[in-house]
């Protein structure tokens, strides 16, 4: 009964300290449900009581739980005192109905003072007993031990004499051993010394051979360092310039490899726009010339294509019809600025220099961004002129054949008016394929519409319509008047669209009042459209 006591407290102690007052309460309803008699649910009462006492955490309710359970088993009641520490384990001191005292150490067995008490008693008396017979035994023996120590005595005496007389027998015998092997010993080590100092010398010889390898490969090793050195600063030099030349005597000013140019040497040399890589400003050598230009697409044709100017259609200055951006000599404009050409109003020397061009592209874009492009053959008649040549010549001339290649649309960008039964609707350039004309001077039924480039599409049907690159249009001669630098089709007071921002227009009566609606950005729209003009 006290092992299976013992083993609920085991139980319960385990569980208590592992998770507080709740678990010793499921801890006890698993003893209970194995408990058989009477006892037996006493022994679970009582481990549940302890297990509690090892708790931090106990309630009113378990002490009621325990309360409860002692009665209603007919338990007797037990006081649990606070838990001791001591060398090996930790005690619990208990105190039963009998007012017996029960040390009660962890995991190990009760012990009662009670009984602790009576048996300490019982071992005194005991103890007495032993001592009064160990004391005459202990006589006895001395008397008895007394006679034979002394004969021991005696004998040993006699022994040591014997043992005194081989002791002098023997000192002389090692006294003669002793001699002659230090005899012995002085010879082999005067062998030994000579053996040693041969092998040092032998030693010394290659040691001296050694080292002088040693110096061989060292200066070898300094020749291929100096070597390997002069490769790094090469390799470093090389680096600093792109690995596309090597570094002057300065330090610092780099000697390009051929095909290279730049501080840096990171710009390769090309001779043309044909061998670019992709669209943007160059600098070209070519026979030992140097130019810089805006070389164009390089996917439409093979490349090969130069940018003569680019008109930014939301900027100023405005390149309508009787700008000087057309017919001034000689002029560019902000060419200082190439690598930004076509994000801004821009004219290349190519504009005013370049007669030898038989194709023409024009590009549309949104500040570089594609839009579409349409190319075109310049007629025979029309070659060996530059640009800045052709618009100062006379009007209505058309330049070049029908269009050859095209790509994308600007009609899909654009909103066409349901109120208009205007059939034309989008760009002349990127959406038609008519042969293009520089100076254009008629066409659209008004009685002045300037272009100074267009194509040869034109709609009798409707007046009050324009379309074109530097126009000047006027509905009835000096009445609504309007100056632009680029237009899709546009037909008067029913105007949806227009390129770019007012900047593209001077005395732009087309674009105010109700001719464009109430309200920009709900009946009317500026595109963000530009047109950059490329030959090859």
């Amino acid at each position: 009964m006290a092992s299976l006591r013992f083993v609920i407290f085991l139980l319960l102690s385990a569980v208590s300290v592992a998770g507080q007052s709740a678990k010793c309460n499921v801890a006890l309803t698993a003893a209970l449900a194995t408990a058989t008699d009477k006892p037996t649910r006493c022994d679970a009462v009582l481990a549940f009581d302890e297990c509690l006492s090892l708790a931090d955490d106990v309630t009113d309710t378990d002490l009621v739980i325990a309360k409860n359970f002692r009665e209603s088993n007919g338990c007797k009641v037990v006081k649990m005192s606070p838990r001791l520490s001591t060398r090996d384990a930790d005690i619990n001191l208990e105190v039963d109905s009998d007012g017996d005292v029960v040390v009660h150490r962890l995991a190990r067995q009760k012990i009662s003072l009670l009984e602790m008490s009576q048996q300490i008693e019982d071992l005194g008396n005991k103890v007495d007993k032993q001592a009064i017979s160990m004391d005459s035994a202990l006589k006895t023996a001395y008397n008895m031990s007394a006679i034979a120590l002394s004969n021991t005595v005696n004998h040993a005496l006699q022994q040591l004499t014997l043992a005194t007389d081989k002791i002098d027998s023997y000192d002389s015998l090692i006294t003669t051993k002793v001699q002659s092997v230090n005899t012995t010993l002085n010879l082999e080590l005067k062998e030994l010394q000579n053996f040693v100092g041969e092998q040092l010398a032998e030693s010394k010889k290659d040691s001296d051979k050694a080292l002088d390898e040693i110096e061989k490969l060292s200066d070898q090793l300094k020749g291929d360092l100096t070597k390997l050195s002069a490769k790094v600063d090469t390799v470093e030099g090389r680096m600093s310039c792109n690995l596309n030349g090597k570094l002057k005597a300065d330090g610092k000013t780099c000697e390009c490899d051929s095909g290279y140019q730049g501080s840096t040497c990171s710009e390769k040399i090309f001779k043309n726009c044909a061998e670019v890589p992709e669209m943007g400003a160059y600098t070209l050598v070519e026979n030992g010339k140097t130019r810089k230009t805006f070389c164009g697409p390089t996917t439409q044709g093979s490349g090969g294509w130069e940018l003569a100017f680019n008109l930014e259609t939301s900027q100023k200055p405005t390149a309508e019809y009787s700008s000087a951006f057309w017919t001034e000599v000689g002029k560019t404009l902000n060419e200082d600025k190439i690598e930004n050409a076509l994000i801004m109003d821009f004219k290349s020397n190519l504009f005013n220099t370049h007669k030898t061009f038989k194709e023409i592209m024009i590009y549309a874009h949104a500040d570089g961004d594609r839009i579409g492009y349409s190319i075109y053959d310049v007629l025979a008649a029309k070659r060996g002129k530059s640009l800045s040549e052709l618009f100062r010549s006379s009007g209505n001339q058309i330049i070049t054949s029908s269009r050859k290649a095209s790509s994308g649309s600007v009609q899909s960008l654009l909103f066409k008016n349901p109120n208009r039964n205007q059939r034309l609707f989008g760009d002349v350039f990127i959406d038609y394929d008519h042969p293009v004309m520089f100076n254009k001077q008629s066409g659209w039924g008004a009685c002045r519409n300037l272009n100074r480039m267009a194509t040869t599409y034109s709609n009798g049907q409707y007046a009050h319509t324009f379309a074109g690159i530097g126009g000047w249009h006027e509905h009835g001669c000096g009445s609504y008047r309007t100056k632009y630098e680029a237009a899709p089709i546009s037909p008067y007071c029913s105007m949806t669209n227009g390129y770019g921002s007012r900047n593209v227009v001077t005395d732009g009566v087309a674009y105010n009042g109700g001719c464009i609606g109430f309200a920009e950005g709900v009946s009317f729209h500026w595109i963000n459209v530009d047109f950059a003009v490329f030959v090859r």
